[in-house]
């Protein structure tokens, strides 16, 4: 059974924390708008015939806040419109709402709920997750999440945070466009420890179910993992992450037939940033599980370098790079997931003002599927305007 779509989940957000965020709080506003011109020689990276395409996309959000003495909270509607010449099959329209809010139950004790909706188009969604994008039509995919949590601090450097996440996962049309509606659940636990001003130690153990209705196939993930954060110096932190995986599957194939299986992987995570005179860089890699709408989980190796650099005080240089190979969790999908996947961007950001800036981009992606051996490579190029918004206390 899916959540209620959107409405029910802004209700429950706003009926848990509004009446203790309600009494003396502070209102403010943000909004945010971004306009660019785009053109790119295959923008779904996709392996077969395609022809290049011009588009414009529009991106707008605000920022509603407000905090009290004990809490605050952030709700923040979006939407993103895309529109390219020469084919509909690359039009979107997405839509997001996010709430994120805090409030201190008592000194030691504090409560969490964050919580999404998004209804976004399969040609900008499933690029990053299962790399399948239609030509046919654009398709749409819902999700819903919602996540609250309890941390109770024991004294200034211990903490110990429970916390359960619900994500449900809908597909228009899933049954004939390769993909299934899944529902992701997630019980954690995480003792925090500062062990000294510059060192933190976390232990996390969680349990993740991921199931499939439709497919009559679920797996149950039992997670340990410990976590080291280090500030070595006033410019230069780190941190790891290690963690052991067992995973538990059952799934019925198309003749009736049950299967179950179990598998041990261990995940990580680990990074080091940099703050320099003029900017900021970071470098990580990481091993991680996760969902996908392809009938599996994802298994993923993934680096990446980002950062930027300020040449002076109105230009200012970003760079992204990315690289990750995933696979099949379980081997329940086969190959299908298996899959190489490359991206490059470069962007100059122009400061016209306080609020507005000019911004250009360049980015280079490449895809390349192990069970055929098909690569797709992508060239894009953008410039857009960039309003990046004031905060505007609303008075009572």
């Amino acid at each position: 059974m899916h959540l209620p779509r959107g409405r029910t989940l802004l209700l429950t957000m706003l009926v848990v924390l509004n009446p203790a965020l309600a009494r003396s709080a502070e209102y403010a506003w943000t909004p945010k708008l971004d306009l660019s011109a785009e053109y790119s020689d295959n923008r779904r990276v996709t392996t077969i015939s395609h022809d290049p395409a011009w588009g414009v996309v529009l991106d707008g959000a605000v920022d509603l806040s407000w905090a009290t003495e004990t809490g605050s909270a952030s709700l923040v509607p979006r939407i993103n419109l895309q529109r390219f010449t020469g084919s509909e099959r690359l039009d979107s329209n997405n839509y997001y709402l996010d709430f994120d809010g805090r409030h201190a139950l008592s000194e030691r004790h504090q409560f969490g709920l964050s919580a999404g909706w998004e209804r976004v188009a399969t040609v900008t969604s499933e690029l990053d997750d299962t790399g399948t994008l239609f030509t046919d039509r654009t398709r749409n995919r819902v999700t819903n999440n919602i996540t609250p949590s309890w941390t109770w601090f024991h004294d200034d450097r211990t903490s110990l945070q429970l916390a359960y996440s619900y994500t449900d996962v809908f597909y228009q049309a899933g049954r004939f466009s390769g993909l299934v509606d899944y529902t992701y659940r997630v019980a954690s636990a995480t003792l925090t420890r500062q062990l000294s001003e510059i060192d933190t130690l976390t232990m996390t153990a969680y349990q993740a179910s991921f199931n499939i209705p439709d497919a009559l196939a679920k797996a149950t993930d039992y997670v340990i993992q410990a976590g080291y954060q280090r500030q070595f110096s006033p410019v230069l932190s780190g941190h790891l992450m290690l963690g052991v995986d067992r995973t538990a599957s059952e799934f019925t194939d198309i003749l009736g037939a049950s299967h179950n299986t179990a598998a041990n992987s261990v995940i990580f995570d680990l990074g080091l940033a940099r703050e320099t005179e003029r900017g900021h860089w970071e470098v990580n890699y990481s091993r991680s599980i996760s969902p996908s709408g392809r009938g599996d989980q994802n298994r993923r190796d993934e680096i990446g370098l980002n950062g930027y650099h300020d040449f002076d005080e109105r230009l200012r240089g970003v760079v992204r790079a990315r690289y990750f190979d995933n696979k099949s969790g379980t081997g329940r999908a086969g190959a299908s997931l298996d899959r190489t996947f490359a991206e490059v961007q470069g962007r100059l950001r122009w400061r016209l003002g306080p609020y507005w800036s000019l911004e250009g981009a360049y980015t280079w992606r490449r895809q390349s599927y192990a069970a055929s051996g098909a690569v797709g490579d992508s060239n894009t190029l953008s410039l857009g305007l960039r309003y990046g918004g004031e905060k505007r206390a609303v008075s009572r």
